[in-house]
């Protein structure tokens, strides 16, 4: 996070940190309003798989100051799998799988999970090609800690 606060230092860059819970879309709405100040939303239009992706998406695009960079952390994702319903931690997985690029939400996702919970990405296609662009944790060396840390700022998919 502090390489892309120094990498968007032209920008108002604003941090928020979601645990998924038992209810992620209102974890969700309060990392969005009140930790990153965006306009307030009402998660109960979020039941419906098909329209929530839509409905969230164009609430990051059409919220976010042009200024400003949101840096969201989802810590401890794999409560998804142990506490949130499944039809909630599915429509948010779509979310994910389908957010719009950087270039249109102004938005970072950054997830961390315990290595043990990976198994269950592999249920969620989408997600786990995602996922395996990411930078696992372990014991590393100082050169593999050092392209860790610097990884985000020069691989994207936008």
């Amino acid at each position: 996070m502090p390489a892309l606060e120094v990498h968007y230092q032209k920008f108002e860059v604003e941090h928020a940190v979601m645990r998924p819970t038992a209810d992620p879309f209102a974890a969700f709405a309060d990392a969005l309003t009140r930790q990153l100040g965006l306009a307030s939303f009402d998660t109960s239009s979020l039941a419906n798989a098909e329209t929530s992706t839509a409905l969230l998406a164009n609430y990051l695009v059409n919220s976010t100051p042009a200024t400003q960079i949101n840096l969201l952390v989802i810590d401890q994702f794999e409560e998804f799998f142990t506490q949130s319903p499944a039809v909630a931690r599915d429509t948010f997985f779509a979310f994910l799988s389908d957010l719009p690029p950087f270039a249109k939400t102004r938005s970072h996702i950054i997830a961390t999970m315990r290595a043990d919970y990976l198994p269950e990405l592999f249920n969620h296609p989408t997600l786990y090609e995602v996922a395996k662009r990411g930078v696992d944790l372990r014991v590393m060396s100082e050169e593999e800690l050092r392209a860790a840390i610097q990884q985000p700022l020069f691989v994207s998919r936008y």
